[in-house]
This record gives structure tokens, sequence and C-alpha cells, in this order.
């Protein structure tokens, strides 16, 4: 995706975001709701601003172990069932939201 722009590397969370602080770069690429931990933890929503629209969405994918494998269809057909009706939305949110209150602080 940036291939052809100049790029700069950083080895950790703070440095990232230090580097758009300090104007190093213009963009930084980051999960939303890490990004919104970070800014809430450090008091940055007033210098930093998240995009409304994804960059990108990236597909996740279920694991399971060899020994079920026999149920992989099963559990592929219940997710995707959860997907069409909301449900693994609601949940991912629900999930989300814990991850924010327990880092608040």
């Amino acid at each position: 995706m940036t291939e052809q722009l100049p790029r700069e590397m950083y080895n950790n969370v703070t440095g990232l975001f230090k580097g758009l602080i300090n104007g190093r770069v213009d963009v930084v690429i980051f999960p939303k709701l890490g990004a919104e931990h970070y800014l809430r933890k450090f008091k940055l929503e007033d210098k930093l601003v998240i995009s409304d629209k994804p960059l990108l969405e990236i597909p996740f994918y279920h694991y399971l172990h060899q020994r079920s494998k026999d149920i992989a269809q099963a559990v592929q057909t219940e997710m995707h069932k959860m997907h069409t009706a909301g449900e693994l939305q609601t949940l991912i949110s629900a999930q989300e939201q814990r991850f924010v209150d327990a880092n608040e602080n």
C-alpha cells in the first residue's frame, strides 16, 4: 500500500505516534481500537485525528486444533449465521468495550 511512498519504521507504538505528532510522518497506519486507546491513555485526542473510514479491512480467520477438524464446518456455519444476524458484531463490540474499560487508566 505504501510501496511508492517514503516510509519510516518504528520499533514501538510510542515512537510511531511521536513521529506523527512531531511531523516526521503525515500518516500512521494502525488498528483503530489500539489507536483510540493510546490517544486516550496519553491524552492526545486534541492532537491527532482518526479517519472516519478505514483504509482497508482485513478478514480474520478462526483456527481449530487438528483434533477438532470434524467440527470446522459446523463452526463456520454458526459463525456465518451469527454474522448475518448481527450477533457476531454485537459480541465483537462488547469485547472491544471491555478492552477499553479495562484500559481506561
